[in-house]
């Protein structure tokens, strides 16, 4: 793997994991709200666009998310300024619906060793 695809499969990595572990806390929030939403909801979405525009153009992921239309879904919900828990538990369940792409695509791989 020459240096430059390197530098993106590491981000592509770091944007999921960071994703990841801001969807937790979201969801942590929902649960039990403490302090204001909007840091919250910020982060999330600051990382869950980071993942997604990284990773929504290569060929495997853009045919199965416009396959399932949840392209349409996930850019809507990117264009949608409201911070309110309605729109973060849109959010949560539309990340884990595209992470569940990213998985069957073989964009992100879990490995157990």
């Amino acid at each position: 793997m020459d240096v430059p695809t390197q530098i993106i499969a590491s981000e592509i990595d770091n944007s999921y994991i960071q994703s990841i572990d801001t969807q937790t806390r979201a969801s942590l929030f929902l649960i039990n709200p403490r302090g204001p939403m909007r840091n919250v909801y910020l982060d999330f979405y600051a990382w869950f666009l980071k993942l997604y525009l990284y990773t929504s153009s290569t060929s495997d992921v853009s045919g199965r998310i416009n396959e399932v239309k949840l392209r349409e879904k996930v850019e809507e919900w990117f264009s949608d300024k409201s911070c309110n828990a309605g729109t973060l538990a849109m959010g949560i369940k539309l990340h884990r619906e595209y992470v569940a792409i990213l998985q069957e695509t073989g964009t992100i791989i879990i490995r157990r060793n």
